[in-house]
């Protein structure tokens, strides 16, 4: 079946519904054949578009009734009609009807695909049956879900997977509006609504005189229409049933429903009378919970309350007129503009709390809530722009702060550097003046593998942790920065303009690094170099001197300075951080990342394994040293 066909189809139920021949309900439209209140013709026609349409029908079969008996006369299929011969042959036992030659008639039309004539024999037949004494009970049921499929199937630009929807297709919207009055809020909202599927109503005539038109969160739809703009739609919905969840707790399966769905429709809001009423009471509420057939509203701030204010929200409802509907829908509107800000939430309640005793007093409050909330809106805002200018005077604080402790790290940590510079150049002034002042060439080893050792011991990791205060400083300005940032954010919002503010501080932050950079690269250099000087007199100490000479055991002394070096340097992850190679980018941690996701990285960085070759190369020295003054070991 197409579209079409199935509006051809559903067009010839119009006479069963005109005469209250048809019950509808969420997924079922049951049709009965009465022939008592229809004509021949209207029967007929009833039977053939069964027989026409089988997909649509979920079941069809006819029964007949009397005192103590009840039988299936016939039942419609896919594959045809199918008489039950026993219901035949009592009806030929019992009554006056001939029934086996209506059976014969039937199957030889059938057989001889005279689908007419078929027809007109059923309808004689029932006819019969109900001129008697016995009655006929039909149980025709046509599927909403295949109605709803062909719907789908015939509608294009799906901009929502319909899979995500709650679709539901009403053949008359009489009958749905009766579905909703017969059932309570509870029982119809737990069917209708839920957090992930947005509702969406389809129907096929409309003989009230009420025109239903949808809202956002609820669009409405003919069945010759096609679905549009339900992307935006659907996301939207999900958005607001989610504050909705998040602003007041449901309790003992109250259900959660949005206003918003109602808001917007005046039609709606008359058909959902009872929910929309309740989702606005629930929305000014923090908690909600069901008691027998009554809902129980709380809510409290300071030293007002409501606590359990119970209300029969279907008969309270009922007495509703719509301009109070109406009333209560701009209300809710004006909340619903910050209904996922938690902070104006509380100031609605508050203004609710205000003026109410109870949670119905909201229907003749709504004037004096509304005024409650401006004052209390403008009230917060005055004070949020001192605490805004205090934020920005504190911003401009930091930044002078952050702008000074670059500065005053950066120096320190250059000075270091020269003091070391300076502590090369006395070593070696003193050399020489050791070799000038006296020509005294024995000294000159022990003495620089002593400076150099000390060096390397005790002076690098004081540098060292001058590198890793920088390091935390950076670390600290970025996390203050986003401090700031996100109070004065919460303030204005995306109003106030940070690009200046991120600009300056990205370059201090930079500076910093590229003296860190400077830093590492010169005291790699300088370790390089005083390890490979130390070598180098370790190598002419082994060389030139006896083993038992002042200048060898300089040099263990030096090997054990650069194998203490070594261990430290493959144990420790937070000291020697001069001996890593860092193979990235230079800078690349802060500037490139203003979220500070890279900093938290892992960054794999190469370990320097220079020290390890020199304690090595130094014990080989003092080894083959030892073994060439004693070959069998120590002779005495």
């Amino acid at each position: 079946m197409n579209l079409e066909e199935v509006d051809y189809f559903l067009q010839h139920l119009q006479p069963l519904q005109q005469k209250g021949c048809i019950e509808e309900g969420l997924r079922n439209i049951t049709a009965l054949l009465d022939p008592d209140r229809l004509t021949r013709g209207e029967t007929g026609a009833v039977l053939s578009n069964i027989l026409n349409y089988t997909s649509v029908i979920q079941d069809c079969s006819i029964d007949i009734n009397a005192d103590g008996f009840s039988e299936h006369l016939f039942r419609i299929t896919s594959t045809g009609v199918s008489l039950r011969e026993d219901a035949i042959e009592y009806l030929d036992e019992e009554t006056g009807i001939s029934a086996s030659r209506y059976r014969r008639d039937i199957n030889s039309h059938a057989d001889s695909g005279r689908e007419g004539s078929v027809v007109y024999e059923l309808v004689n037949l029932l006819q019969e049956i109900s001129n008697t004494s016995y009655t006929v009970d039909s149980t025709i049921l046509i599927s909403k879900s295949e109605i709803l499929d062909i719907w789908i199937a015939g509608s294009s630009n799906w901009s929502v997977n319909p899979d995500r929807l709650s679709l539901q297709f009403w053949f008359e919207i009489e009958n749905f509006v009766g579905w909703v009055d017969s059932r309570d809020l509870a029982e119809y909202a737990s069917e209708m609504f839920s957090a992930e599927e947005m509702p969406v109503l389809v129907y096929h005539s409309n003989s009230t005189e009420t025109d239903l038109n949808g809202s956002e969160h609820f669009p409405v739809f003919a069945l010759s229409e096609s679905p549009q703009y339900l992307s935006s739609r659907y996301d939207s919905y999900r958005n607001k049933m989610s504050s909705t969840r998040e602003n007041t707790s449901y309790f003992h399966q109250a259900p959660a429903i949005t206003p918003s769905l109602f808001a917007d429709s005046p039609s709606l809001r008359t058909v959902f009378k009872p929910a929309f009423v309740y989702s606005v009471f629930a929305v000014f509420s923090d908690r909600v919970a069901v008691s027998n057939s009554s809902f129980l509203f709380s809510a409290e701030y300071g030293p007002n309350t409501i606590d359990r204010d119970e209300v029969d929200i279907e008969e309270f409802s009922s007495n509703l007129s719509e301009d109070q509907l109406a009333d209560l829908a701009d209300l809710y509107q004006e909340f619903a503009r910050r209904e996922d800000r938690a902070k104006f939430v509380e100031f609605w309640r508050r203004s609710m709390l205000q003026n109410c005793d109870g949670i119905t007093d909201m229907i003749d409050e709504v004037a004096d809530i509304r005024k409650s909330y401006q004052f209390i809106e403008s009230e917060v805002i005055e004070k949020n722009f001192d605490e805004l200018s205090d934020a920005v005077r504190d911003t401009n604080a930091f930044m002078t702060e952050i702008t000074s402790q670059v500065s005053d790290t950066t120096t320190a940590l250059s000075d270091e550097i020269q003091r070391l510079v300076f502590a090369l150049l006395g070593a070696i002034i003193a050399n020489l003046f050791l070799i000038l002042r006296w020509s005294n060439f024995d000294t000159v080893i022990p003495f620089s593998l002593f400076v150099v050792s000390a060096i390397l011991l005790f002076y690098f990791p004081l540098i060292d942790r001058r590198i890793e205060e920088l390091e935390e400083m950076k670390s600290k300005g970025q996390e203050d920065y986003e401090t700031y940032k996100d109070l004065i954010s919460s303030f204005t919002g995306q109003a106030f303009d940070f690009g200046d503010l991120e600009d300056r501080k990205d370059e201090y932050l930079l500076y910093a690094d590229q003296r860190l950079e400077w830093s590492r690269r010169k005291i790699r250099q300088i370790h390089a170099v005083l390890l490979l000087t130390g070598l180098m007199f370790v190598f002419f100490a082994n060389y030139q001197y006896q083993f038992h000479s002042i200048q060898v055991a300089f040099s263990g002394v030096f090997f054990l300075s650069s194998a203490y070096i070594t261990y430290r340097t493959h144990t420790q992850t937070d000291e020697y951080s001069y001996h890593k190679f860092d193979l990235t980018l230079s800078g690349r941690g802060l500037s490139d990342d203003s979220d500070g996701e890279a900093d938290s990285e892992e960054i794999e960085i190469s370990t320097n394994y220079l020290p390890l070759i020199v304690s090595v190369l130094s014990l080989a020295a003092i080894a083959i040293h030892f073994a060439v003054c004693y070959p069998f070991g120590p002779q005495g």
